[in-house]
């Protein structure tokens, strides 16, 4: 795969998987040499029905991972 975003800062290596919300990627960053994973986002799956809102209201902040940095592709 090897596809680079940001001027090469991230090089794309394989995809990790699919689901209702875009794909997940592992990456490199190139800067500080370090394994990461960069998900797309498909804004139009995103969009909020009364069936997603008890699974969101019941999520804890402890479950999502650290998120360094946020851009567009």
């Amino acid at each position: 795969m090897n596809r680079n975003l940001q001027n090469s800062k991230y090089i794309l290596e394989k995809e990790l998987g699919q689901g209702s919300f875009g794909i997940t990627y592992k990456a490199i960053n190139q800067n500080i040499n370090q394994t990461v994973v960069i998900k797309t986002l498909n804004i139009w799956r995103m969009i909020l029905t009364p069936s997603k809102m008890p699974v969101l209201l019941r999520l804890k902040e402890d479950l999502f991972p650290i998120t360094y940095c946020l851009f567009h592709a």
